[in-house]
Parts: structure tokens; C-alpha cells; sequence
């Protein structure tokens, strides 16, 4: 259930608004590179996504040992908190952040490149869980329902393709293709729903078959089956790249999701740098009434 703020006007109507609270989440677990990744991520978070809210790390460091990758403008707004197990699932379990809405996650190998105001806003007006897809890369598995499906890349088992073939309810639904890289809410229930979906299945005798898949096959699966994605609020606000020369998009993030250990650091500090030689047009922001 969503929580509004209301007022009674001299009508005696009720005005309502959604409580606009917001929290930016993370995950950093492994090596000290995806540590320095981390802190590429939440200083483009500050100086070009323009955040000045709350943000969480879950972290497989001790809080006093995380915050020494933590910007220092973010350190007394920044929440530390222990990862679980399998720390790969710990963005389906973010029951510890209630007290915020909306709540957006996005992983620590992208780069913010643009305001994220309206990304939170569209967030905050969602009912869904909102995603962001990589549909314009493989229109072959999302443009027909799914059991017309022609795989001639062999890739749409990363989203979950035979699995949810397998589902005769979700055979006249279209593949969302959704990267879980970036998840936003502000139903709290919603996504703890889904959040146990995915864990479960993740924990189910199938999950050997996509063990090298991750968590992605089984985030599909249950947002065709529930039909609670939202593609629309964040479908815009995404590229994603490999590259260590990737020129800058402005949509709102670059997910460096191709990259691999130390090319991923590589890619994402050039692109930084790239970042800090382009000007930057700030444009007005929509106000939270609006």
C-alpha cells in the first residue's frame, strides 16, 4: 500500500499527494575495483544526476571500511547495511528502506550522466515496478507474443525466454526484456512480493539450468507473469555499453554492463572523464507539486 500525505481543504475535499521521500540504493560486493566503481557511480550521482537525497549502500565491507568509498558529500546522508547471501538477490529484498518512497536501485557499474529528478518523479507517480529494457537492442524478442518467439540469436534465454515458455499464461504476453540493473518502486508491497517470487525460484530445482544467467531469467519470468512491470517511466533512460570510448547520452544513465573487471573500471572511469569535458546543460526542474 503507498502512502500519501492529504489535507482536507475548505471544501471539504480531500487533496493528495504522494510522499516524496527518496532513496537511491546500491549493491558492492567482490574486489577493491568494484569498489572504486562504486565511487565513479555515486560522484556522477552527485554532479551530474544533481541527487542531493538519502542514499544506501548495501556492502560486503563493514559500514567504517564502505565509507571510505563514499564521497564526502554523501557521507552523512549515506546508509551502510550489510549484504545477504546470495548478494546477486539483495535488490529483491530492500524491506529495510520502508521509511522511503520512492525507492530507485541502480547497480554500481553505471554511470549517471543526467538530472534524475524526473527519473524519480516518473517513479514516485508509478504503480508498477519500473525498469529499464533492452528492447531496441533485440526488438526479434519482444515485437510478437512470446510463443512466436524466433531466438535466432540465442540470446533471449538471459531474459528468461524458455522459462516462461514453459508458462501457458504467459504465452500471448510479450517479453519485457528488462535489465534488472536499474529497479524502481514505490510500492513497497509490490516489490516484496515480486522480490520473493525471484528469490524463490531462484532457490527452486530450475535454478541450476540458469545459474549463468543470474537473476535476470527469473525477474522476467515473474514480471510477465504478475504483469507489474512498468516499461514506460524508465524505457527512455538507459544505454548500455562495453565500450571504453562510449560518447555521452544524456538519457539519464550509461550501464557499462558488457564490461568485465577491470575493463569495466577502465570504461567507466574514460567515460567520466569524458563526462567532465562536455558542458552540461542543466535544464529547469519539474516542481515535486506538479
Amino acid at each position: 500500500m503507498q502512502t500519501f500525505d492529504f489535507e482536507v481543504n475548505d471544501d471539504g475535499r480531500l487533496v493528495i499527494a504522494r510522499r516524496f521521500a527518496p532513496v537511491v540504493v546500491t549493491t558492492c560486493y567482490g574486489s577493491e575495483r568494484y569498489f572504486e566503481c562504486l565511487r565513479l557511480f555515486l560522484a556522477s550521482l552527485v554532479k551530474y544526476g544533481r541527487y542531493n537525497g538519502d542514499v544506501a549502500v548495501f556492502s560486503s565491507k563493514p559500514p567504517n571500511e564502505t565509507l571510505r568509498w563514499i564521497p564526502e558529500s554523501l557521507q552523512d546522508r549515506c546508509l551502510c547495511l550489510p549484504i545477504s547471501s546470495p548478494p546477486l538477490f539483495q535488490r529483491y529484498d530492500l524491506s529495510a528502506l520502508r521509511q522511503y518512497q520512492p525507492v530507485l536501485y541502480l547497480d554500481c557499474d553505471i554511470i549517471v550522466d543526467a538530472d534524475v529528478q524526473d527519473c524519480l518523479l516518473r517513479v514516485a507517480a508509478s504503480r508498477g515496478l519500473c525498469v529499464t529494457n533492452e528492447r531496441y537492442l533485440y526488438p526479434e524478442l519482444c515485437n510478437v507474443e512470446i510463443k512466436y518467439v524466433q531466438d535466432h540469436r540465442r540470446i533471449g534465454n538471459w531474459f528468461g525466454l524458455e522459462l516462461i515458455r514453459l508458462d501457458p499464461d504467459c504465452s500471448t504476453e510479450f517479453l519485457p526484456v528488462a535489465n534488472s540493473g536499474i529497479i524502481g518502486f514505490s510500492d513497497h508491497d509490490l516489490a516484496q512480493t515480486v522480490g520473493a517470487m525471484v528469490r524463490r525460484l531462484h532457490g527452486s530445482r530450475i535454478a541450476d539450468q540458469y545459474e549463468w544467467a543470474g537473476d535476470q531469467p527469473f525477474f522476467n519470468y515473474v514480471l510477465t507473469k504478475t504483469k507489474a512491470v512498468d516499461l514506460e517511466s524508465l524505457g527512455d533512460t538507459c544505454s548500455f555499453s562495453g565500450m571504453s570510448d562510449q560518447q555521452p547520452s544524456a538519457k539519464g544513465f550509461m550501464h557499462f554492463v558488457w564490461a568485465r573487471g577491470d575493463t569495466k573500471l577502465t570504461a567507466m572511469r574514460n567515460y567520466s572523464d569524458i563526462l567532465s569535458r562536455t558542458p552540461v546543460r542543466q535544464t529547469p526542474r519539474q516542481r515535486l507539486s506538479e
